[in-house]
């Protein structure tokens, strides 16, 4: 039994192609010291599952920006699964693609848990890509109402 959680910190995780990450009762923590570092947390193509325990995805707790962003579907089909637990993003892009030529599906599925974006949750970001948001349960929040479907553009 670990009591610490897998820190990421200061570097970009990606899980890509078939690539499956499951949590149950335990925490994952994507943060960075450096505001604008470009760190993220990306689900190129693959699964990651959080059952129970947590996926934070943020800058440290000096910081005031929201620079931490959690991709998914950015080449391939990816999708991410909270069925229990809470995750905390400082900002969110279900069907982002990651390359001009991208036809990437991007999937977010809850049946539980707690999913908090501080930021903006983007959903079907760019041209060429899907972005579903299926929920049967569990709670989203988006405390500053940015919150953007099918955007392409600016």
């Amino acid at each position: 039994m670990i009591s610490r959680p897998l820190l990421v910190s200061n570097v970009t995780m990606d899980v890509r192609m078939r690539g499956l990450l499951q949590i149950t009762n335990s925490s994952l923590v994507v943060t960075s010291v450096f505001a604008g570092a470009g760190v993220a947390f990306n689900i190129w193509a693959g699964d990651v599952t959080l059952d129970s325990g947590s996926i934070v995805a943020r800058e440290s707790s000096a910081s005031t920006s929201l620079n931490v962003v959690t991709r998914v579907g950015r080449t391939n089909i990816a999708s991410l699964n909270i069925n229990g637990g809470s995750m905390y993003s400082s900002a969110m892009q279900v069907g982002q693609a990651g390359f001009l030529t991208s036809r990437s599906h991007g999937t977010l599925r809850m049946t539980g848990g707690l999913l908090t974006v501080p930021g903006e949750l983007s959903v079907g970001t760019s041209l060429n890509c899907n972005g579903v948001v299926a929920m049967v349960g569990g709670r989203i929040f988006v405390p500053n109402n940015l919150t953007n479907i099918t955007r392409i553009g600016d």
